[in-house]
């Protein structure tokens, strides 16, 4: 009997030992297998997309968060003006571009000419001879290159009451027909006759330039709109043509707050801040200025040391008017500045400088500027071509104005020693 009590209990005890051993072989499988479950998951192909895709991912959490979704306002809670002026900022201003202005491009062209005016005995040409009697001879040379501008010299309106200066002027809007079917793309309005009917013969020009797809800087309904450049996508890069004015009747011109004006030149600010945010959201940058005295061949003082300023922030060519006569030319850090281009379309004048008058063709290649003179007369108030002998004569008297240019007979210009 106690035999049998024995064997019972060494039975028991090898069964106990083997469920001890079976509990710890299926404990080791357990773990063995989810090991091998973790690891096949964590190498699988989503979770390696997903750890390369980090980065983004963060990216686009730290946008959310620092930029959130902002409900726009009630057009009635905005002025007419205000909003006037966000949409005119939201069509004109580019963002910044990704590129940089160093990667290569197609050369762009832009022609230059300088004061047109189409009211007075221009006026009475166009009523007579029709829109495109003043740029009869000069179209095709607009025609040819990427871009042309000009300083529009008047008001575009029927309405308003003319301003007490001894010269005022506003054009008929359909003058504007000829400035389009030339092939002029911008027009700067900065000037001392923008204004000379008042502020609805300003709305009525920038309506009218608005219907005839003429691009316009330099006046606005706001001080925003009025230094707001004009852009151009060209050949893959960012042109802008910023208008300026630092000749004008009185500080009631000027465009300030939501006070509509001219973009005034007069005081580094505002006229700074936004030249350099030009600079930054273009590739290339130009200046169209109106400053100097009238019918001097050489610039004041100031408008060498204003010259510098705008190509210091990274301006690439000045392009000057105002003065009815051609000024010279200077270079600074290899842009070009050229202190007026005269009269285009005018009036006669009782000076023989008031009759000369060229277009400008600026060449933009990879970073490179180069500039071309066309010279031309003013004759029955239009610019028109002449012989040899005048236009060697007129890049003569250009050669002895300016300061470090030199012009070829083909009217290429070169810089020289001062």
């Amino acid at each position: 009997m106690e035999r049998y009590s024995q064997q019972k209990r060494n039975r028991k005890r090898r069964e106990l030992q083997i469920h001890r051993v079976a509990l710890a072989s299926v404990a080791i499988l357990s773990l063995l297998l989810i090991y091998s479950v973790y690891h096949l998951l964590n190498n699988s192909p989503q979770s390696i997309a997903s750890s390369t895709n980090e980065e983004p991912e963060k990216q686009v959490e730290q946008i959310g968060e620092s930029e959130p979704i902002k409900e726009e306002p009630e057009k009635k809670d905005l002025s007419e003006v205000e909003q006037k002026a966000n949409k005119s900022k939201q069509e004109a201003t580019p963002e910044k571009k990704a590129t940089t202005s160093t990667e290569s491009h197609e050369p762009i062209t832009i022609s230059f000419a300088g004061d047109v005016l189409l009211d007075k005995s221009i006026g009475h040409h166009i009523a007579t001879n029709g829109v495109d009697y003043p740029f009869k001879h000069v179209a095709p040379y607009f025609q040819r290159t990427d871009l042309a501008a000009l300083n529009l010299e008047t008001s575009v309106s029927t309405r308003g009451t003319p301003d007490g200066k001894q010269f005022t002027f506003r054009s008929k809007p359909e003058t504007l027909k000829g400035v389009a079917n030339a092939g002029v793309d911008v027009v700067s309005l900065a000037n001392n006759h923008t204004l000379d009917y008042g502020v609805d013969a300003l709305f009525d020009t920038m309506k009218h330039l608005k219907e005839h797809q003429i691009g316009y800087t330099g006046a606005g309904e706001n001080e925003r709109e009025a230094y707001q450049a004009y852009y151009r996508e060209v050949n893959g890069k960012t042109v802008a043509i910023l208008g300026i004015s630092r000749v004008l009747p009185d500080v009631s011109w000027f465009a300030k707050g939501e006070k509509p004006g001219i973009a005034q030149g007069y005081h580094d600010e505002p006229m700074m801040t936004y030249v350099k945010e030009a600079v930054e959201k273009a590739d290339y940058t130009i200046v169209m200025i109106h400053w100097n005295r009238e019918l001097q061949d050489y610039p004041e003082a100031y408008a060498r040391e204003m010259g510098k300023k705008f190509i210091d922030a990274g301006v690439n060519a000045i392009i000057g008017g105002h003065s009815h006569s051609l000024m010279g030319i200077e270079h600074y850090k290899g842009a070009p500045i050229y202190y007026s281009l005269g009269n285009f379309v005018f009036t006669d004048s009782s000076s023989n400088k008031g009759h000369e008058t060229m277009i400008v063709e600026v060449k933009i290649d990879n970073q490179n500027i180069s500039t071309k003179i066309i010279p031309f007369k003013i004759v029955n108030n239009r610019p028109q071509p002449m012989d040899d002998t005048y236009n060697r004569q007129l890049i003569e008297k250009l050669n002895n104005i300016s300061y470090n240019a030199r012009i070829d007979l083909d009217g290429n210009v070169f810089v020289s020693e001062e």
